[in-house]
């Protein structure tokens, strides 16, 4: 038998369990829909990037660019200082946003009460669910430098207050662990799911 013969044999095998199970497609089709229209079409936009687009003429009326507006942002001189800030933000972010959930799932796995273990879970995932416009306003009331609790509580404590959202060299820090704070409890997730998943006799023989 000839390739193509092969290849025809293979259609026809796979059309007949198609229509054998139907069904299971027929579920298959909203995901894929979903699939497409929100991570695919939306795609179509970024050629935005590549043309002197203009609001009058859409996407498709404008003048192709090609790689214009990116041989300027490299030529500008913002550019070594944007790259330098996006690399350091997201190594920052790598190294404090992996341990720190992986450690509160450790200690979660630990807790023997199941009650207070769902009560410490449920309150360590509230955060991720309040929409960012609320976080940072909630950053400005815990960090201000007059009223926020962060700062009454070292003055209590004898020191002077620190003016944490003015200052550069803080921004990193005040970026990174309030981001950690509002995802740690959701990204730990999948390590509980993990841990719970191994068995007892395991943990007895690694203490």
């Amino acid at each position: 038998m000839n390739i193509t013969a092969s290849r025809a044999l293979a259609r026809r095998q796979a059309w007949k369990r198609a229509r054998r199970h139907w069904q299971l497609y027929l579920f298959l089709l909203l995901p894929v829909a979903y699939l497409i229209l929100f991570s695919y079409v939306p795609m179509v936009g970024a050629q935005i990037a590549f043309r002197d687009y203009s609001p009058v003429r859409g996407i498709w009326g404008s003048a192709w660019a090609g790689l214009k507006y990116f041989e300027k942002f490299i030529d500008s001189y913002q550019f070594e200082r944007v790259l330098t800030n996006t690399l350091r933000v997201s190594l920052y972010s790598i190294l404090a946003g992996f341990p720190v959930p992986l450690a509160l799932a450790v200690m979660l796995n630990c807790v023997r009460s199941v009650r207070w273990k769902k009560v410490s879970q449920n309150i360590l995932y509230l955060p991720h669910f309040i929409s960012t416009v609320v976080m940072v306003g909630i950053i400005n009331q815990f960090l201000d430098k007059n009223t926020g609790a962060v700062n009454l509580l070292i003055e209590a404590l004898g020191g002077e207050p620190v003016n944490f959202l003015a200052k550069r060299e803080l921004f990193y820090h005040v970026y990174q662990w309030t981001g950690v704070w509002q995802g740690i409890g959701y990204a730990s997730i999948i390590y509980i799911s993990a841990l719970s998943s191994v068995p007892a006799e395991l943990h007895e023989a690694a203490i």
